[in-house]
């Protein structure tokens, strides 16, 4: 309102109060008198907002608070497991950057007082510091885990090479470093340069470390296959993961502990860190490695050959030629391996070591390009030996009708305790990917009934 004196138009006397009027020095009496009733207005407003929420909401309030929480954490994208990220890439998946919890308490009172009192809807925490959105603020962070109650806390941080202010994300972290006692899945997607600010706490009140899943992962555009980056993550109180996952980074740039590992997954590693691996994690069960070359000196190898007792899952991919001939793996029941640079006698060679050749249960087998010196009557040969396989997948070949006719029609009636003689006796699952401008039709004759 616009107040000015004239003809007809009374002058209102400002206010002895002190509190300063928008359009002078002290409000008047009508914008007094406007403020009090905007004040009633809201108060009005959100005493009817209740009312419309309970009336619209005949379902949730009426169910008791237990069963009510449960069923708000099905709006997560994910339960809180040890894969809850599985899913995501380096890229942040919109899924899981919704602020889910705060969302849910914005609708009601009701709805606010249920998810405050629902921790299992705050300890899965995904941060993303890339794009337009703005980072949320410390506050918001220690709300978050101050609603986790004392629940284990799953953690994934995505920040891209050149984040607006790193200055800023500091305190974010730090109030991430306070619950370390808490981690046990903890994913970062960082610049090298950031991984040195998760420390952890060295809080006496709180000496466990229940870390149980660790990936780090550098994010850089462009570097050189070989040159580990310079990743520096070391904790005040040193972990014991079951699970580690890394990219590009030496070992000994990781302070853990190895004695608990059981799954190990490296891109972009040498020879020697793999061979540590196996010497450091007696109980190692699953390993997955790729692009893995040799040390820039044999100098630097731990040891010549490892035997590793308990591991009964590897999966390498683009690896150097002779990679098999460093291990020895009594225990495997499992392999998937890129056979592009690798002869089938040395994967032979392998098995006889290993003495696997009647107990390995399933294998993959990559890389028999159009173009590759591959003989395919060795590999024929090696299928022979592996009596024992239940699956068998042969992905990115050139194989031909050839293969298909060592399944003869009559093998599907002879007793699976009979294996001499019998081209795969026990195979139960087969995964044939051929390029395609060289399929082959499957002879389906050609093809037991037991498969």
């Amino acid at each position: 309102m616009d107040h000015q004196s004239g003809p007809g138009v009374s002058e209102h006397k400002p206010s002895p109060s002190g509190i300063h009027c928008q359009k002078g020095p002290n409000p008047c009496v009508a914008c007094q008198s406007l403020s009090a009733l905007d004040a009633e207005y809201a108060a009005a407003r959100m005493v009817l907002l209740s009312r419309v929420n309970e009336h619209h909401d005949p379902f949730i309030l009426r169910l008791p608070v237990e069963l009510a929480s449960r069923i708000f954490t099905h709006c997560l994208p994910y339960p809180a497991s040890l894969n809850v990220f599985s899913t995501l890439e380096d890229e942040a998946d919109e899924e899981y950057t919704q602020p889910i919890p705060f969302i849910l308490a914005s609708v009601s009172a009701q709805w606010r007082r249920i998810a405050l009192a629902t921790p299992q809807l705050w300890n899965i925490l995904s941060l993303n510091f890339e794009g337009e959105d703005p980072a949320p603020s410390p506050f918001i962070i220690n709300e978050w885990l101050h609603h986790s109650g004392t629940l284990p806390l799953y953690i994934r941080v995505f920040c891209g090479e050149e984040p607006e202010s790193e200055e800023s994300l500091i305190p974010l972290f730090n109030h991430l470093n306070r619950e370390s006692h808490r981690w046990k899945v903890l994913e970062l997607h960082l610049p090298s340069r950031l991984f040195s600010q998760f420390h952890g706490s060295s809080s006496t009140s709180h000496p466990t470390n229940s870390l149980v899943r660790l990936k780090l992962y550098p994010v850089a555009e462009e570097y050189n296959v070989m040159d580990y980056l310079p990743v520096s993550f070391r904790l005040q109180t040193q972990p014991f993961p079951r699970s580690l996952i890394i990219s590009k980074i030496s070992l000994s740039m990781i302070s853990v502990g190895w004695t608990r590992l059981t799954n190990f997954d490296a891109t972009s590693v040498t020879l020697g860190d793999c061979m540590r691996v196996m010497l450091y994690s007696p109980r190692l069960e699953r390993c997955t490695l790729e692009e893995v070359e040799r040390d820039h000196d044999d100098s630097e190898l731990p040891c010549l050959h490892v035997t590793h007792h308990n591991l009964s899952y590897l999966d390498v991919f683009h690896h150097m030629p002779d990679f098999l001939t460093f291990f020895t793996l009594p225990s495997l029941r499992e392999l998937h391996f890129d056979a592009s640079n690798t002869p089938s006698t040395q994967i032979e060679e392998f098995l006889e070591r290993s003495r696997i050749f009647g107990t390995l249960d399933a294998i993959t087998l990559s890389g028999y390009e159009p173009n590759s010196s591959i003989d395919y009557s060795d590999l024929y040969e090696l299928l022979r030996a592996l009596s024992s396989l239940t699956r068998l997948s042969i992905v990115e070949t050139l194989i031909t009708d050839d293969f298909f006719q060592l399944f003869a029609p009559s093998t599907s009636q002879v007793p699976l305790d009979i294996a001499d003689g019998v081209f795969l006796p026990r195979l139960r699952y087969l995964r044939i990917k051929v390029y395609p401008q060289f399929y082959h039709t499957l002879p389906r004759k050609a093809m037991p009934d037991r498969i």
